[in-house]
Parts: structure tokens; sequence; C-alpha cells
């Protein structure tokens, strides 16, 4: 099974520690957990703490106004 969490940003703040908290401490055979943040053009504080507990950190271009379908596409491809 394959668990996608989405969300803006996993920089330290809340929803991110809430996910690691939640996902990364328990370990379930035959679960694999990715987390899609937007790209702001560098890693996210908290890739390296994701990555060793074995998810996948992707990104996608960030909503605006020009660039909104562009991350609806991204989204659908990851999906």
């Amino acid at each position: 099974m394959k668990i996608l969490h989405v969300t803006y940003g996993f920089n330290g703040g809340g929803v991110g520690s809430v996910i690691y908290n939640y996902c990364a401490r328990r370990k379930v055979d035959g679960i694999d957990f990715d987390i899609v943040g937007e790209d702001m053009g560098q890693c996210q504080i908290m890739q390296p703490l994701f990555e060793e507990a074995g998810f996948h950190c992707l990104y996608v271009t960030p909503k605006g106004k020009k660039t909104f379908i562009k991350n609806i596409r991204e989204m659908y491809a990851l999906m």
C-alpha cells in the first residue's frame, strides 16, 4: 500500500512534524509513505528526516496565478 501526504511544505512546522511523528515512527511492512511539498528552490528542512525514515520526498510547482494548472498537472502525474 502506498500513502501520499500532500502539504505546503515540511520545514519543521506543525503539519510536517505531525506527519513525521505519526508515520515515521511506525514501521509497518508493506506500507510506503511519500510526501509532497511545494518546490521553493531548496530542500525542505525536514527532508533528511523523512528520507531517513524511508519516505520519498517529492516536489511540485507552487500554486500561483500563472502556475496553477502546472501544479494540478504535476499532482495528477504523481498520483
